[in-house]
């Protein structure tokens, strides 16, 4: 409250807001009176055995009646948990809701668009470095779905991405989605090149796989 500007984001941990007759809380209220807009990320956790839970939940409360514009909060308790061990679940969950706008939004894989899956990746990555992106466990079902759809396009931007943002793994496979993608996108010369990576990477990691990728390089060159 005394220096706003100092971070993006803040985790609150069974804070002691009852210290001297709860002035916290009191200068929160007045903090927030004055903050037309708040543009951060605010976590608070306790346990529900802390005896802190009770003027943390009057301290939020003030945060219940005045949100300003731009802020992004929640607010947990924890079973079972007292002051001294519910930290371990607390940080654990707040970096989860703090970093939660770098996963990509479930209404963009319901309605897909290239364009709109770009600029939420390009967004999460001016807001956090370039090497922000989202786990495999999201690029890759969400293109091979694009595939069943036949929306080619769709899934060569996600494939090409996912390579692009794992390329120190060094696997093979993540070219060979996107060269299959390419492939049935029509676009044969690129699919051979990306094939051809494939076939590098197998043979500098041991992956196996060499002779196949070959004959797929082969069988694609004769299209030409």
């Amino acid at each position: 409250m005394e220096s706003p500007d100092l971070f993006d984001a803040y985790i609150v941990m069974g804070p002691a807001f009852w210290w001297n007759k709860e002035e916290p809380v009191k200068d929160f209220k007045a903090f927030l009176s004055a903050s037309d807009t708040l543009d951060k990320a605010l976590y608070f956790g306790v346990g529900k055995e802390d005896g802190n839970r009770h003027s943390l939940k009057r301290f939020v409360k003030e945060l219940e009646t005045t949100t300003p514009k731009g802020v992004r909060w929640k607010h947990e308790e924890f079973d079972d948990e007292g002051h001294m061990s519910a930290p371990l679940l607390n940080n654990y969950f707040a970096l989860k809701f703090i970093f939660s706008d770098m996963r990509l939004p479930q209404a963009i894989m319901d309605d897909f668009s290239s364009e709109k899956f770009l600029a939420h990746e390009a967004g999460i990555m001016k807001k956090y470095g370039q090497a922000a992106k989202q786990p495999q466990e999201i690029y890759v079902p969400l293109a091979l779905e694009l595939m069943k759809q036949e929306n080619y396009t769709g899934a060569v931007t996600v494939f090409r991405r996912n390579a692009e943002a794992y390329i120190m793994n060094k696997y093979p496979q993540n070219y060979v989605w996107l060269a299959e993608a390419l492939e049935k996108n029509k676009k044969v010369k690129e699919a051979i090149k990306v094939y051809e990576q494939a076939y590098t990477l197998s043979q500098e990691t041991g992956y196996g796989e060499t002779d196949k990728f070959a004959a797929k390089i082969k069988e694609l060159k004769a299209k030409l």
